[in-house]
């Protein structure tokens, strides 16, 4: 998949090439499944999940973690933090505000991004990066 596929692409198909690429591995469900056996319900619900694109990865959104930024980085083939020339994702009690320059001399930007969900956040910085269709 490259940038001008997905500029081709309508806004649903771009957010599930979003959420397959956050989707866990089949190893990380298999661990997932070990650590919480105790849990009934979590635990049937993880042994009855076939590749499932809602269950994905997902932004802690309560403050910046490690996490996070591992999220934005499934990214990375195609370019998508390295388009700006500074960009930031920070999240506060349950917000995110995603800052950025495209380059050194305009000025910075900077939305809050309240509401979204992780996908669509990953799709708001992706047409900030590349103005996708929507």
């Amino acid at each position: 998949m490259t940038v001008e596929d997905l500029k081709d692409m309508d806004i649903y198909e771009v957010k599930n090439f979003i959420r397959e690429r956050l989707m866990y591995s089949a190893e990380e469900i298999q661990e997932a499944r070990k650590t919480i056996t105790g849990n009934d319900v979590a635990y049937n619900l993880l042994w009855d999940t076939k590749p499932n694109i809602t269950l994905h990865k997902r932004f802690e959104m309560s403050e910046d973690y490690k996490s996070n930024d591992d999220i934005l980085s499934k990214f990375d083939d195609l370019g998508l933090m390295q388009s700006f020339y500074f960009a930031k994702l920070t999240f506060y009690k349950g917000g995110g505000t995603f800052v950025w320059k495209t380059n050194k001399f305009n000025t910075g930007h900077e939305e809050y991004l309240g509401g979204f969900g992780t996908v669509d956040i990953i799709h708001f910085i992706m047409d900030q990066a590349w103005g996708l269709n929507l």
